[in-house]
């Protein structure tokens, strides 16, 4: 079964395909107050991404400066509203994936083992 589009759209934020200001069609406000990221209003849809779909989002953030990498994780960590990252919590690997975007959100940096961690998880067409 296909993704409708909103939680297309919400993957594609995730694996670094698409701007997270994209977020903003969907209702999704982003705003940094005192160094935090927040996310006001939910949308009715929330998506589930893969673990495959944080790797490949990992991969593609590795190859963006400091500041957007940041942002990118520190939104996909706050977006919970319409990013579920459960899916992550069930494994070691996903529990690995998590550590990466709390580190990536802190210092912006994405090291070159958590990319290799990364390509192992992400689908070879991505890496």
């Amino acid at each position: 079964m296909s993704a409708n589009p909103p939680e297309q759209l919400i993957r594609q934020v995730v694996r670094g395909e698409k701007p997270i200001e994209s977020l903003g069609t969907l209702g999704v406000q982003i705003s940094h107050v005192a160094g935090v990221c927040r996310i006001d209003g939910s949308g009715t849809t929330v998506a589930k991404p893969s673990l495959e779909d944080v790797a490949v989002g990992i991969i593609n953030c590795a190859r963006s400066d400091a500041s957007q990498c940041r942002e990118w994780a520190a939104v996909i960590l706050a977006a919970s509203a319409v990013i579920d990252l459960a899916c992550l919590e069930a494994s070691e690997e996903g529990a690995s994936l998590l550590e990466v975007l709390w580190d990536a959100a802190q210092s912006g940096v994405i090291k070159a083992r958590d990319v290799t961690l990364a390509r192992t998880l992400a689908p070879a067409s991505s890496t």
